[in-house]
């Protein structure tokens, strides 16, 4: 007969003894994953085509969603090419933080950029805000970018949705077809994460936090998607002290994770705007049809119970 240890903690059930040294979450929600900030996890394929694109050609273009690790890509990307000795180091630019600014203020402020660190990898961060930018200033700001590229500055884009969609949610057409003659019409999709990807980022690339049920049960419901695993394990801390059953937690977390999955409705409207169902993928749009893996990426897959239940109360 076997004996199994007791232990007071009654936190033992759900969590390892790792995940029980753990007084607060260890995941990052909300912020992206850089060089100095968090531990990056996955997605090294797409990390391996963007440093290999912007090589080749000079720049690069990553297609994607929000919240769905655009930024991080960037950073990780950037950071390869400076630890290889292939860049001097990193410019970042939020377009964001620059919205509805004269084009003399836009270039101003990028150029002191480049400046202050010749040899860098430029990465220009949120490229759909140009649509609050009159057509004259999105192309004088192109021009501009298209000088930088003349003296040899690498340059990486992230673009909300795909090159090839005329969807007025996304990044402006006509910043769209600028951005793709530049990158030779070459572009990289921010792909979700294979089951053994979120795993890791569960464990944070380290032994389990949580007992093996649970962590297969969260793996399975985050559907792939980077942010939905880090929602999970974090409302999965939150309420351990509380629960001492994975039937249970997994109560407990369809009713807590509702409100989170909120933040996947704007990656909903994008996926419609350009022309598809996405609860099924069919495209009813006009005119060339886009990427639909660029849309699929976005949201997590369907795989995920609470998503799925979630996407079929939010789309009509």
């Amino acid at each position: 007969m076997e004996i199994v240890a007791k232990t007071d903690d009654p936190r033992s059930i759900l969590l390892t003894e790792r995940g029980r040294s753990f007084d607060v979450p260890p995941y990052i929600t909300g912020q992206p994953i850089s060089p100095e900030h968090g531990v990056f996890i996955g997605k090294q394929a797409v990390v391996d085509e963007l440093v290999s694109n912007v090589e080749r050609y000079g720049v690069a273009v990553l297609e994607g969603g929000f919240r769905s690790g655009r930024t991080s890509l960037l950073f990780k990307a950037a950071d390869t090419l400076v630890k290889t000795g292939r860049a001097e180091g990193l410019v970042y630019f939020d377009l964001a933080s620059y919205r509805r600014s004269e084009l003399s203020e836009l270039t101003s402020v990028f150029q002191r950029g480049i400046n202050d660190l010749p040899g860098a990898v430029v990465l220009i961060d949120e490229m759909e805000d140009l649509s609050y930018y009159n057509t004259g200033t999105c192309i004088g700001f192109l021009h501009f970018l298209d000088e930088q590229l003349q003296q040899r500055n690498k340059v990486i884009f992230a673009v909300l949705g795909n090159l090839h969609s005329n969807s007025a949610l996304e990044t402006p057409p006509v910043v769209k077809g600028r951005i793709a003659s530049m990158a030779s019409h070459y572009s990289v999709v921010n792909t979700l994460l294979a089951e053994e990807e979120v795993r890791e980022l569960l464990c944070q690339g380290g032994e389990s936090f949580f007992t093996e049920q649970l962590l297969k049960y969260l793996v399975a419901e985050a559907g792939g998607h980077p942010l939905l695993a880090s929602q999970l394990g974090t409302q999965a801390f939150l309420e351990i002290n509380s629960i001492t059953r994975v039937a249970q937690m997994k109560r407990v977390l369809k009713e807590k994770i509702s409100g989170e999955l909120n933040y996947f409705l704007p990656n909903v409207k994008v996926a419609k705007a350009a022309g598809f169902n996405p609860l099924t993928w069919e495209w009813t749009g006009t005119g060339k049809k886009p990427n639909v893996e660029v849309y699929r990426n976005m949201l997590p897959r369907q795989s995920s119970v609470l998503f799925k239940n979630w996407l079929m109360e939010n789309v009509s």
